[in-house]
């Protein structure tokens, strides 16, 4: 008798154990962000616009005047509602995932993706649990692909992306990237007046450059997945719109030509890779340096006048 209630005991021990594993591990609940930026995504009722991309879409500079971010300026430039998906720190896998889940919204006809060079490097940003709640929700995308995840061997946790890893340039060891944002950062930041410079510490910029911009090796099936919902955003009479953002290339020019160029060519080739699997990339012309924010992060920020200048090349591709 006692034998049996022991085994019953530890049968419920084992069945209580897997369904704890199942709901940590495996039940598709998103992080909080991701779950309210989706939400946004999928009740976005009264727009026919949506927007999605990292800080460079919504940076403000101290020094401007104008305190729109991009949406709003696109919004006020097109005289129509404009839902903005993005914040800073997305990642191009959640942008991807969030365009799907827009143009599924019946009143949602055109979703913009702005584009950054340095965002097609890593393929798994979220844990296991944000990646499956993808799946379920914004479809059978290549960046939600789990039995492809566990072969790359990312595991349950998220991938980090390669910029933020410690690094060497030209002799120097830099840490990672959250110890360079208390440190670097934070004393150019603080350095800082109006108008903004490209920095002080011009050895650390140029690095900073190189691990943002060169250093990522790009993940190539993100422009896989956008190609495929390009097309199946035009058989719903649809559009998916893709503007890559430019690059600080006048300030980096100034600290190192053969690193400016290494980064041109970097840019040419993922333009080259995009037409390749059918991509349809909006080019934004240069900008002079007083159109970036920012300047020594080479994270692509936009003063007022950057943000101006690219809600105009947005409103001129959507109407044309």
């Amino acid at each position: 008798m006692g034998g049996k209630k022991s085994g019953s005991r530890q049968l419920w021990l084992v069945l209580l154990m897997a369904a704890s594993f199942a709901v940590v591990f495996l039940f598709p609940a998103p992080r909080q962000r991701v779950g309210t930026v989706a939400f946004a995504a999928a009740t976005a009722h009264d727009a026919q616009v949506a927007v999605v991309g990292n800080s460079v879409v919504t940076h403000v500079s101290k020094c401007d005047a104008d305190r729109r971010a991009i949406p709003a300026m696109l919004q006020d430039a097109l005289a129509s509602e404009v839902v903005d998906l993005s914040y800073g720190g997305e990642p191009l896998a959640e942008s991807i995932n969030y365009a799907a889940i827009a143009l599924q919204q019946p009143r949602i006809r055109t979703v913009v993706l702005y584009l950054g060079q340095g965002s097609l490097a890593n393929p798994d940003p979220n844990d296991w649990q944000t990646t499956a709640f993808f799946g379920l929700v914004a479809g059978p995308l290549r960046v939600n692909d789990l039995s492809a995840r566990l072969s790359r061997g990312t595991g349950i946790t998220p991938g980090a992306a390669t910029a933020r890893l410690p690094f060497r340039y030209e002799g120097v060891d830099y840490p990672g990237y959250d110890q360079i944002q208390m440190t670097w950062f934070a004393d150019e930041k603080a350095r800082q007046g109006c108008p903004e410079t490209l920095g002080h510490d011009r050895r650390f910029i140029e690095a900073n450059f190189w691990t943002n911009l060169v250093r990522p090796q790009p993940y190539w099936p993100l422009l896989e997945d956008i190609g495929d919902l390009q097309r199946q955003a035009d058989a719903r009479g649809k559009r998916l719109v893709v503007l890559f953002l430019p690059n600080d290339m006048a300030g980096l020019r100034t600290l190192d030509a053969g690193l400016a160029a290494q980064v041109d060519a970097r840019r040419a080739e993922i333009v080259r890779r995009a037409a390749a699997f059918g991509v349809a990339v909006t080019e934004i012309a240069p900008f002079s340096p007083d159109q970036f924010a920012d300047r020594w992060c080479a994270c692509g920020h936009l003063s007022q006048s950057g943000r101006l200048a690219v809600a105009a090349a947005t409103k001129d591709v959507l109407v044309n």
